[in-house]
């Protein structure tokens, strides 16, 4: 049992799945942190409006995934400005590695 446990394929594997959840827990951490900053701006119905500022220009790959999110409203330089945004939908974006903060904002204000 001990030779098979030494095995490199083994040893290899349990590295990667050690690896994978810490991924996973820092994702789900840095996404509730960033999360925290718009979390009490959902109304009623649980939507909410926010900037979504990336760590990357945005490309169309992001501006697909933030319309299927929300409602994209204008894109400035790093930032998605999204209303209409389901509350579990934001903290799910949040969670990517490529999504440097979630912002308060107000469509109206803009």
């Amino acid at each position: 049992m001990m030779r098979l446990l030494r095995h490199p394929s083994v040893v290899i594997t349990a590295l990667l799945v050690a690896g994978l959840l810490a991924f996973h827990t820092w994702s789900r951490v840095s996404g509730a942190a960033k999360f925290a900053a718009v979390s009490g701006e959902a109304g009623a119905d649980g939507r909410l409006s926010a900037e979504i500022v990336l760590n990357v220009t945005p490309e169309r790959f992001h501006i697909e995934l933030m319309q299927d999110a929300g409602r994209v409203v204008e894109i400035k330089g790093r930032s998605i400005f999204l209303a209409d945004l389901p509350a579990e939908r934001a903290l799910a974006i949040a969670r990517n590695y490529w999504v440097a903060e979630l912002r308060r904002w107000r469509p109206n204000a803009a």
